[in-house]
């Protein structure tokens, strides 16, 4: 799935949005012990902030990712395109910026323990928004091969992620806590810009150069197609031959009573 853009370009920019969060994660309980003197247990309570922003981020992601796109194709006589769904990324991007930007300056500069918490909490909201729309664009613009897209997608967001929590802590004692994370904004932005919009305006033309994937044709079918599948034959779409046959078992049937 490497071949198609549709696949690739969305699941590049996830995979260093979350790794941001592993590297947090990493970090966190280092950082606030350092600045606000926190200890075991008290310290693993700051994880409840991106636990709550996980959480309503997937309560909302899911529910406005259908409204955006239904909006958007009644404007449009009802014709429904994948990249509609990609306009439902607007509010989670700028979450993703604010609650990195906000998380690292409050931070740095100490402020009440509550406030980069409270960051933190936008960040993974967005984050989290913003994952229902990566994991279901590749499907929508792939059906046949949606388990391979989504392979694509949690595998390279695996490979990131693996690879931050090396180097975290030396660039937050390199650079500091505050440049640390507004260089993790602006690369999250920067990737955006590149990854996410370029399949806003020009994703149609991007799957149709890349073509097809050409495998799993005979032997998946859509699930629309399955329900159309299964529902009865008409009665008078029966072939001629077949109305015939039913008619003589009927008659050979009151001959024999």
């Amino acid at each position: 799935m490497l071949k198609y853009p549709a696949c690739w370009l969305p699941a590049f920019w996830f995979a260093w949005t979350f790794s941001w969060s592993v590297g947090i994660g990493t970090v966190i309980t280092i950082l606030f012990g350092r600045f606000y003197h926190l200890k075991a247990p008290s310290v693993d309570l700051v994880y409840i902030a991106p636990l709550i922003g996980a959480v309503l981020g997937e309560l909302a992601g899911g529910p406005f990712s259908d409204f955006v796109i239904q909006r958007i194709a009644r404007r449009r006589n009802g014709q429904r395109q994948p990249e509609m769904r990609l306009h439902a990324m607007y509010p989670g991007l700028v979450c993703v910026v604010v609650g990195l930007v906000v998380f690292g300056v409050t931070l740095q500069q100490r402020k009440h323990y509550i406030v980069p918490l409270v960051g933190l909490a936008i960040f993974i909201f967005g984050m989290q928004a913003s994952t229902t729309v990566v994991f279901t664009y590749p499907v929508d613009c792939y059906l046949l091969q949606g388990a391979d897209a989504l392979a694509l997608v949690g595998g390279l967001k695996n490979v990131v992620s693996f690879t931050i929590p090396f180097y975290i802590n030396p660039m937050v004692n390199s650079i500091g806590v505050q440049n640390t994370f507004i260089a993790m904004a602006m690369i999250s932005l920067g990737l955006a810009l590149v990854c996410v919009f370029s399949l806003i305006f020009y994703g149609e033309r991007l799957r149709t150069w890349s073509g097809r994937p050409n495998w799993n044709r005979s032997m998946v079918r859509p699930p629309a197609q399955i329900a159309v599948d299964a529902l009865p034959v008409p009665r008078s779409s029966v072939g001629k031959e077949d109305s015939i046959e039913e008619g003589r078992s009927l008659e050979r049937g009151r001959r024999r009573e």
